[in-house]
């Protein structure tokens, strides 16, 4: 599967309010925090170095998490899907669409789509 140079990682808590010694190592770390930027029940850092990294911090077994799940599963059992995606993202950043938020508008009703698929195939 086409994934952009940066390394994303899902991760799950019990409690979405975490605490500023949690907020704080992220940022000791190099990480920026960048709040829900647009997602409810997901809480977004980054860290831009030698190497690049997405942080999503979601609520563990909750909806957000369920539905990365699916969309994960459901692309590595569909290649052809997976494709697909792949070039979706492509071309959103070909036109232009590189910042987090423009980036995730532009394939929105995309991954709405996709994770509509995958619901239905997950049974």
């Amino acid at each position: 599967m086409f994934a952009k140079p940066i390394i994303d990682v899902l991760i799950g808590v019990k409690t979405l309010e975490l605490n500023n010694s949690i907020t704080n190592k992220l940022m000791q770390l190099g990480y920026e925090g960048f709040g829900e930027t647009g997602v409810k029940g997901r809480l977004y850092f980054r860290k831009r170095q030698e190497h690049a990294y997405n942080l999503a911090v979601v609520i563990w077994n909750g909806e957000q998490w369920v539905n990365n799940i699916l969309i994960r599963n459901y692309l590595r059992d569909n290649p052809h899907v997976a494709k697909q995606y792949r070039e979706r993202k492509l071309n959103a950043i070909n036109k232009g669409y590189t910042t987090l938020l423009s980036y995730s508008d532009e394939k929105a009703e995309y991954v709405s789509n996709l994770l509509e698929q995958a619901k239905k195939s997950s049974g």
